[in-house]
């Protein structure tokens, strides 16, 4: 006689259970993309600055990053010379974007910048076109719920001329 379900308890896992997190999630979610985004690798050492640093900081522990620092101050990042990775995360006002262009992190090979999608698109242009000056010439883009993640690097060759 047939039940009309799967014979087998795993297909009903496999059912109820997928690979893609679940939309709540959106920290968990933004913090995997800003590390596929970044490349970062355990020797890599990765600047966090915004006010929800610890659950990215967090993330890069569990993922294998070799040295994660979050900051609240944008002092300390404008003088952060080591890090070779650094994100600027829940920037949702005119002083945090100031912040991203005030960044002087020489070391760095990347920048990524996590803003609201929704955002005022005035301040960024400015601030790209600041962060092209010091070498970060190559940028990418994505869209995650309701923010948007932008990645600029700077090549190798690059970053040893600068």
């Amino acid at each position: 006689m047939s039940t009309g379900f799967p014979s087998h308890p795993s297909s009903l896992a496999a059912d109820r259970f997928s690979d893609a997190p679940p939309a709540t999630d959106i920290a968990r979610t933004l913090t995997d993309i800003l590390i596929r985004a970044s490349g970062i690798g355990p020797k890599d050492r990765v600047l966090v600055f915004g006010p929800d640093m610890s659950r990215h900081v967090t993330g890069l522990a569990a993922a294998g990053c070799g040295s994660a620092t979050g900051v609240r101050s944008d002092e300390r990042v404008l003088r952060h010379e080591r890090a070779e990775v650094v994100w600027f995360t829940g920037i949702n006002d005119a002083a945090g974007m100031a912040a991203i262009g005030r960044c002087d992190a020489e070391s760095a090979r990347l920048i990524a910048i996590d803003l609201p999608a929704a955002g005022d698109g005035r301040t960024l242009p400015g601030i790209l076109r600041t962060l092209a000056a010091r070498g970060f010439v190559q940028c990418a883009t994505q869209t995650v719920e309701d923010r948007l993640v932008i990645t600029v690097s700077r090549p190798n060759w690059l970053r040893r001329v600068i």
